[in-house]
């Protein structure tokens, strides 16, 4: 796989300005405290009446099950949400606070397997995902050579289960593939990227 890399200055939103940003949270935060003083003067009455004087019963909720990354007949592999904070998978969260601002929206994973061993098993993905073929196109989270969180665009084969590393990307979120322009893009708090796939997965 030929790959082209470009990288650009990201442009900043209004609410990206420090002072503005600033106002922002601080707005947002006198809106959340005040929303949960309202929850609990209005909520727990309503628990109190519903559970204790009603005498209803309580329903366990189930944790949901993780998401499955692909299944074949020989394993299946899931995509287990690293909550923070999280000592045991502080590699993943180290990378995602490399790349984004607190609080943007983005997510790191931790892959598990029930079935036969794949290469995978274990490693940690951002939610790029891209099926060409029989392989999926991914982002690995790694420490590189100095001991800092970087990614890789990786090529998993999905009936051999074993990984191609393609090219590291460092400290960027890969965001989706463009079929029409036939590129993976990607950002982080400061640039965009964009890497151009000349030819397809083999």
């Amino acid at each position: 796989m030929e790959l082209t890399i470009n990288i650009s200055k990201r442009k900043k939103s209004i609410f990206e300005i420090p002072i503005i940003g600033g106002i922002l949270k601080i707005i947002v935060s006198i809106i959340m405290v005040v929303v949960a003083i309202l929850a609990i003067i209005f909520v727990m009455p309503y628990h109190f009446i519903k559970y204790k004087l009603l005498g209803y019963k309580r329903t366990e909720e189930k944790n949901p099950e993780p998401p499955t990354l692909i299944e074949t007949d020989n394993y299946r592999l899931t995509r287990e949400y690293i909550e923070d904070p999280n000592d045991e998978h502080q590699l993943a969260l180290d990378f995602l606070y490399s790349i984004v601002e607190y609080g943007d929206e983005s997510a790191v994973f931790f892959v598990r397997n029930e079935g036969k061993k794949t290469e995978l098993d274990g490693k940690y993905l951002t939610l790029f995902q891209h099926k060409l073929n029989d392989c999926l196109l991914l982002q690995q989270i790694r420490i590189n050579e100095f001991g800092k969180p970087t990614s890789d665009l990786i090529k998993f084969d999905v009936i051999s289960g074993k990984i191609q590393i393609i090219r590291e990307i460092g400290q960027f979120e890969l965001d989706k593939f463009d079929t029409d322009k036939n590129e993976i893009v990607g950002y982080n708090s400061e640039e965009n990227i964009t890497i151009k796939v000349q030819k397809a997965c083999a």
